[in-house]
């Protein structure tokens, strides 16, 4: 019994100086590093957002929520990794989200359809312009449509829905298709199909290829130019 006893004192007296040095050790944070694939400008940003905002000790047991209600002030961070680093630093591994497409108003698309922001431009990423939809059916029509295009030299460069639900393209050559509202990825393949079989100096002076008929597609050519226009009925569409 009295064994018990020594034994129950001996594990308070170890939990007790456990909280004690806990307590005297919990320096409060002064430097934080930060890992990761940033740019500068983004680095930066998410430092000076610390340095205001972010108070905490080494052995706070809320410091990682801390951390990651800082990154959620950024909507391009996908995630935070927290590492102490004894006695009052901490290192900060960033995983960004990466946009694929540019987006209404100056923002981004991430490859699950989230607008987000950034501090850099990505001017080779296509453009979406879109009027009604959202991000989410936007990004399904321009991968429906992309992937129509994976046997040709073309890509798309812009996508844009208007104020009437019609789609229409402008691939990497400079080349509009005009596709409407439905039936988008068999509009674009006849477009390609009657496109690929003109010669090249006819391609040369198409303005754009008006898709939105049944069975067919016009080839509208550049007002200076003295050839004509052309109809393009696909069969076994």
């Amino acid at each position: 019994m009295f064994k018990r006893f020594l034994y129950i004192i001996l594990i308070l007296l170890i939990i007790g100086c456990g909280l004690g040095l806990r307590f005297i050790g919990n320096y409060p944070i002064e430097s934080v590093f930060i890992e990761g694939e940033l740019s500068l400008p983004e680095r930066s940003l998410l430092q000076e957002k610390i340095r205001k905002d972010f108070k905490a000790g080494i052995f706070d047991v809320d410091l990682f929520d801390k951390i990651n209600n800082i990154g959620k002030h950024f909507n391009w961070v996908y995630s935070i990794e927290v590492r102490r680093d004894w006695p009052n630093s901490l290192v900060l591994k960033v995983e960004k989200i990466l946009p694929v497409a540019k987006w209404n108003n100056g923002k981004y698309l991430s490859s699950q359809a989230k607008v987000i922001d950034s501090v850099l431009d990505y001017d080779d990423l296509p453009g979406f312009n879109v009027t009604s939809s959202s991000p989410i059916k936007s990004m399904q029509v321009y991968r429906d449509l992309a992937g129509k295009l994976q046997h040709n030299n073309l890509n798309i460069a812009e996508l844009t829905e208007d104020a009437h639900g019609e789609w229409s393209v402008i691939m990497s050559n400079g080349l509009v298709v005009r596709l409407g509202s439905d039936g988008l990825s068999r509009s674009l393949r006849r477009s390609i199909l009657a496109y690929s079989g003109l010669a090249p100096k006819v391609r040369s002076n198409i303005e754009y290829i008006d898709a939105r008929y049944s069975g067919g597609v016009v080839l509208k050519v550049l007002s200076d130019s003295e050839m004509p226009n052309y109809f393009g009925f696909v069969a076994n569409d």
